[in-house]
């Protein structure tokens, strides 16, 4: 089959139709240079589907295998996603990398929550006991 580049892209071009963007960024509420994070890496998702799934190289293959792709992982493609500015967007990265675990989910969504709360909940922050760091 192809490269992945080329799958990840054939994937997201047959599923971003239905990508849920929010009009302004989950932490901080810009409205400027918004992103759509996954928080289950493509990457990772089409790895793990790849080793149950055939090679093939047709475009009409190709166009099943995006298809049976996209309907075992619309979940994931769809619905475990997050709008975010691009500074957030880059935050979050730096954090957890450029393609996140797909165990770290949990932890990215949460990481969501806990950034959106130190601006405009501060008093739900905790601190940790380590000083400057909070939880």
């Amino acid at each position: 089959m192809s490269d992945t580049r080329t799958l990840i892209k054939l994937i997201r071009d047959g599923v971003k139709s239905q990508y849920k963007y929010a009009n302004c960024c989950e932490i901080c509420k810009t409205t400027e240079k918004l992103e759509l994070h996954h928080y289950f890496t493509i990457f990772f998702l089409l790895e793990k589907f790849m080793k149950t799934y055939k090679e093939s190289s047709s475009d009409e293959e190709r166009k099943l295998f995006r298809e049976e792709f996209i309907a075992q992982y619309r979940e994931e493609l769809v619905n475990e996603t997050v709008t975010l500015c691009e500074e957030h967007h880059t935050l979050l990265h730096k954090l957890y990398g450029s393609k996140p675990s797909l165990v770290t989910a949990s932890k990215q969504k949460l990481w969501v929550v806990k950034q959106y709360n130190k601006i405009f909940n501060p008093s739900l922050v905790v601190s940790t006991g380590f000083g400057k760091f909070k939880v």
